[in-house]
């Protein structure tokens, strides 16, 4: 349905040939989605950090949490809509955010940015901590 919302907190794999996720509400995506081929197809918004990985000669779209990712080993990681950091943690060196959408860090948590990584456009919205090393 337009304008429903979708939470996965879960794991949804479309990785069989032919897979694909399609939605025309918002996805919130906390757990793991991945898709095989092509980026989700939503009429709405997906709202989750997501990054690439590839399996043979196939491209998997990996979406999940922006801690997640980073600990998956991620180097390119694009956020969209909006996500919520719950848990202190380094962004490393070497890894580029590219933030489409809004990353809430909460009031409890310490989001610290390695001298060498970044975070490029986007809103951050920090009620916690947010550190750049240098």
């Amino acid at each position: 349905d337009a304008g429903a919302k979708l939470a996965v907190s879960g794991t949804v794999k479309a990785v069989s040939a032919g897979s694909k996720i399609t939605a025309n509400g918002e996805i919130a995506i906390t757990g793991l989605v991945q898709q095989i081929k092509s980026k989700i197809e939503t009429a709405a918004n997906v709202s989750a950090a997501m990054y690439q990985t590839t399996v043979g000669t196939d491209t998997i779209y990996n979406y999940t949490t922006l801690k997640a990712a980073v600990d998956a080993g991620a180097k390119d990681i694009t956020v969209s809509g909006e996500i919520v950091v719950s848990e202190s943690f380094t962004i490393p060196t070497g890894v580029t955010v590219k933030n489409n959408g809004k990353i809430v860090i909460r009031s409890d948590v310490v989001l610290t940015v390695a001298e060498g990584a970044s975070i490029k456009g986007g809103n951050v919205d920090v009620k916690g901590t947010l550190v750049f090393d240098n």
